[in-house]
């Protein structure tokens, strides 16, 4: 309708789309807008809808659907399960994954690419375990990982070439290592290097 005035307001049935702010058509636009920066829908699906909507008579409106949204390429790495506080020399348990996403946050689960890991902020300590793991279906797991020094507020990271890396949540390292025998816990001072 060339002569239409009124003000638009975009819907979706993806909760992750970015849509287009409101609109208002003061009746010179001929009936038509270019948004620039468009519609961009995240969740993978066959069904996604987009419904530009008259904010002032609910009646009047225009679905697009539906839609199919694929999951993307590798582009990033994600942590799914967070290492853990442990014990000096200790298995971080439950087993830490890391998950390769397209740019949107989706797991790629074609992916099989190799994900290392590293202390980011070592300070002196060795992270011990198998450190680089192969994706199956799009996840690596690492469920021998150990570090050899009590400290607090350590954190991993996560590379795999040119995928964009992650890092972890902070954790934390305490009280004495195996095998220790000292007279107490207490003399396995901060700083104890089991390695």
């Amino acid at each position: 309708v060339s002569g239409y005035v009124g003000t638009i307001h975009f819907t979706s049935n993806d909760p992750r789309a970015t849509l287009p702010g409101d609109f208002t058509f003061n009746g010179t636009e001929g009936g038509t807008h270019t948004f620039d920066n468009g519609v961009v829908l995240r969740t993978p699906t066959t069904t996604a809808s987009v419904t530009a909507t008259d904010t002032g008579n609910g009646a009047l409106n225009g679905a697009q659907g539906p839609i199919v949204v694929q999951v993307g390429p590798a582009a990033k790495l994600a942590f799914v399960v967070q290492p853990t506080n442990a014990g000096v020399g200790a298995t971080i348990t439950p087993a830490v994954t890391v998950a390769i996403q397209d740019a949107g946050g989706n797991a790629v689960t074609t992916a099989t690419d190799s994900v290392t890991l590293a202390l980011q902020n070592p300070r002196g300590a060795t992270l011990s375990g198998t450190l680089t793991q192969v994706a199956i279906a799009g996840v690596a797991t690492f469920a021998d990982l150990k570090v050899g020094t009590e400290n607090t507020g350590y954190v991993l990271a996560a590379t795999s070439g040119a995928l964009t890396a992650a890092n972890s949540a902070a954790f934390d390292v305490s009280g004495c290592p195996t095998g220790y025998t000292g007279p107490t816990c207490s003399d396995c001072a901060a700083g104890y290097h089991l390695d």
